[in-house]
């Protein structure tokens, strides 16, 4: 009995507290409503536990000395977001950057802060690597950058500062002769010489480097070098993608011993004839398949269509096509099914479509004539005659006449072909009718959802939120708004700048 006392009470105490947190929402809210008063909103902002009230008396106030105050002292971290982002203040925002509990805070200040020695100090303090990253990102002190670049201790760091570099000669010199691989791989990533670009991509023990000194590169006797002889297969497909001779390129793709490589130098061919030859020997089916995605020439594509036994490549040949009397041709008298379905998807000739739709023998061929159709008349037609569900369901989908759906809803002898009739009806009278009286649950379950659909009323335009107010202020600048985006809407970063 104690026990179920004492639980009584503590219920009874947490109801109490609920009460009383919902009942100071509500009064700060109201209190909120068309209040400018100063005071009063940087009372609410500073003090109060309501996140949201916190941030709209926040985005309220005007008054450059009260953001300050919330800036600093805030309770709520993102009510001192909303702070700093509203502020322009430098020594405000350098000492919040600098010594705010919540890195989020700190950020955003950086974000906000423009004042170059600040941003020294906090790049070379020792503090958050985040923070240093972000205050390197804004710096535009060449000196400060190559010290932070040479002798910083923190490779993640340094590497930002490295990224920064003007000096072509200092990057060269890390490229080249960092003990870290990530060092070196950034700094090559800054290059722009390039001899020493292709010195890095041939000679550098990590294949990483190598990879990105490749990347970079643009002289094709080079590059050709690296993709025929590199130890690295991802190092020599980089290469690959940056090769436009297509001697070498089809050199590689018929007689690289790697299949990984073959099939990368076969996507960069643009030789109609050697992508033609590879369709008719190559024995890897990924390779010809490959090369027949790449085929434009008509003439060779027309020879595949009539010659390959591989049904596969063919199927992509006639998507290549142009040629609508070719496809007509293909559509009436191919051997395989998938070919000529290929082909009626690229057909135009409605007549032609029609008299497949209704006299073909291959329930897919008259279903894929039937899903280019447009005459209503005939779908109609198809919907009552038809012998298969599935091309009765298509022509369903195609028809807009409710005097047919209304039947098709009512009496077709398949499930699936009355329930996306039901979809298309319009009349709410019937729908209610079927709803209630007919026999299948799944077709009184699909009139129910139609109806409802009719009957709800259009989505209202919402209300602009705080964040879309707050990213309404054109002199905010880019940075502050993405990370504002970040912080309180879980978006991405619309750029990896830090």
């Amino acid at each position: 009995m104690k026990r179920k006392g004492r639980n009584v009470l503590f219920a009874g105490v947490l109801s109490a507290v609920a009460l009383s947190s919902i009942l100071l929402l509500f009064r700060s809210t109201n209190v909120l409503q068309d209040n400018h008063d100063q005071a009063t909103l940087l009372n609410i902002a500073k003090s109060d536990k309501g996140e949201d009230v916190c941030m709209e008396a926040v985005f309220k106030l005007d008054d450059r000395a009260a953001l300050a105050e919330v800036a600093k002292n805030a309770l709520q971290w993102k009510a001192r977001v909303v702070a700093v982002y509203k502020l322009d203040a430098p020594s405000v925002l350098a000492e919040i950057a600098k010594s705010d509990g919540e890195i989020k805070v700190r950020q955003m200040a950086i974000c906000k802060l423009d004042d170059q020695a600040s941003l020294v100090e906090i790049a070379q303090g020792g503090g958050d690597e985040h923070i240093r990253r972000m205050a390197i990102h804004k710096l535009e002190d060449q000196a400060v950058l190559t010290k932070i670049a040479k002798h910083e201790e923190r490779g993640w760091v340094r590497g930002k500062a490295i990224e920064k570099l003007d000096d072509q000669a200092l990057l060269a010199e890390i490229a080249k002769g960092d003990a870290s691989p990530w060092i070196r791989k950034t700094a090559t990533w800054v290059l722009g010489n390039q001899v020493t670009l292709a010195e890095i991509a041939k000679t550098d023990e990590n294949a990483e480097v190598r990879g990105t000194a490749t990347h970079k590169l643009n002289d094709q006797s080079i590059l050709a070098e690296i993709a025929k002889n590199d130890t690295n297969n991802n190092v020599r497909q980089m290469a690959i993608r940056k090769l436009d001779d297509q001697v070498v390129l089809a050199e590689i793709a018929k007689n690289d011993a790697n299949e990984r490589i073959r099939h990368e130098a076969i996507v960069m061919l643009n030789n109609q004839a050697v992508l033609a030859d590879i369709i008719r020997n190559d024995e890897s089916e990924q390779a010809r398949y490959i090369a027949v995605n790449r085929l434009r020439d008509q003439a060779f594509l027309l020879e595949i269509i009539k010659h390959s036994k591989d049904e596969q490549v063919r199927v992509v040949a006639v998507r290549q096509l142009n040629d609508q009397a070719l496809f007509a041709e293909i559509a009436k008298s191919d051997m395989s099914a998938q070919v000529r379905k290929m082909a009626i998807y690229k057909l135009n000739d409605q007549s032609l479509l029609e008299e497949i739709a209704k006299n073909d023998r291959d329930d897919l061929i008259r279903f894929t004539a039937t899903a280019q159709l447009q005459n209503q008349a005939l779908l109609a037609e198809i919907v009552r005659t038809d012998n298969y569900y599935e091309v009765r369901r298509m022509a369903v989908c195609r028809l807009n006449d409710q005097t047919v759906l209304t039947e098709v809803a009512q009496k077709d002898k398949n499930l699936e072909v009355r329930q996306w009739a039901i979809r298309k009806l319009d009349n709410q009278e019937l729908l209610v009718k079927i709803a209630r009286n007919d026999k299948n649950p799944e077709a009184r379950k699909v009139a129910s959802e139609r109806l409802a659909d009719l009957r709800r009323p259009p989505p209202s335009v919402p209300e602009p939120d705080l964040v879309d107010k707050l990213l309404a202020d054109k002199q905010v600048c880019k940075d502050a708004k993405n990370y504002l985006r970040f912080l309180l809407r879980n978006e991405l970063l619309e750029e990896d700048e830090w």
